[in-house]
């Protein structure tokens, strides 16, 4: 019997973000292979829709699929503090309501 030979999948990473601790004094208390959380304000300066990516989907995929791409300015960043770690509603309120804030700045803007 003949066996079928098969191309592995391609496994898609997730983003990543680069920063040194002149954007983040914290990274330098923190230990690799360690999660932190942050709080991170974000522009985005594009965007891009392709097709089914098929070295993402595997290659025996014929993806027809539309997939958005987009590119981000960091524009600010902080850590979530150790004593926030059980998370308290009031806080991402608070954030929520800055984000809605900006949000309405910059639509003003366009």
């Amino acid at each position: 019997m003949k066996k079928e030979i098969t191309a592995p999948k391609i496994r898609k990473y997730p983003p990543t973000l680069n920063v040194d601790d002149s954007d983040l004094p914290a990274i330098k208390e923190w230990q690799v292979g360690k999660t932190y959380e942050c709080l991170v304000k974000m522009k985005q300066v594009s965007c891009r829709v392709s097709q089914g990516d098929s070295m993402m989907d595997g290659p025996e995929s014929n993806s027809k699929k539309k997939i958005m791409h987009a590119s981000f300015e960091i524009m600010d960043i902080e850590p979530m503090k150790d004593d926030q770690a059980e998370v308290d509603e009031n806080y991402f309120d608070e954030k929520k309501k800055k984000v809605n804030r900006l949000k309405e700045m910059a639509e003003a803007e366009d």
